[in-house]
């Protein structure tokens, strides 16, 4: 972690937590598309705001990506966004059997949702926490703003290489938010 924002053994937890919740959505993609998905195994770190999306940027430089995003809140708050590579969008509108001009868009802001709702209730689940939801919307690179105030970021990538789809979904956590994250993630650690 480029900042201490979570003690190691709370920083532990989430991690597996994070992977559950993660392995649950993969679950509900594999079940969605009906094939074999990949995950990457999530990673917690920290990161100025306005820099979250820098690093799947640099992953891909030349090309195009596409991005919801869809904030949270209740007992546990931050935003989630879900990157899709440029080529994913596009499929799957095809996919999910929609067939307009806006089918990729419509696909995409379907499954980010679909994987911000499993991964999201997820972690609120098993922390025993509540979570609400904003409406997913659609993210362009034009968009990425932000402050400099760190948050916590949790990112993993879905991968369905038969069906030509990847994705990562990172979910920002406000510095503000991490007392509630610490309580939870407390709470969690004595049941164990």
């Amino acid at each position: 972690m480029n900042h201490a924002l979570l003690a190691a053994d709370h920083q532990d937890a989430l991690r597996e937590i994070v992977n559950i919740a993660m392995g649950r959505a993969g679950a509900v993609l594999s079940e969605v598309f009906d094939s074999f998905v990949t995950l990457s195994v999530p990673q917690i770190d920290s990161s100025p705001a306005n820099r979250v999306m820098d690093d799947v940027i640099a992953e891909s430089p030349q090309q195009n990506w596409l991005a919801i995003r869809q904030a949270f809140c209740d007992q546990l708050e931050g935003e989630a966004v879900v990157v899709f590579d440029g080529h994913s969008g596009s499929n799957l509108g095809a996919l999910v059997g929609l067939g307009n001009a806006n089918s990729g868009d419509e696909a995409m802001l379907d499954v980010g949702n679909m994987l911000v709702g499993a991964c999201v209730n997820g972690i609120g689940e098993i922390l025993g926490t509540r979570v609400s939801f904003s409406p997913p919307c659609m993210w362009s690179q034009e968009e990425q703003n932000g402050t400099d105030d760190i948050v916590l970021v949790i990112g993993t990538t879905f991968q369905i290489a038969e069906r030509s789809l990847k994705n990562n979904v990172l979910i920002a956590l406000p510095k503000h938010a991490l007392p509630q994250l610490v309580r939870a993630l407390g709470k969690f650690l004595e049941l164990l």
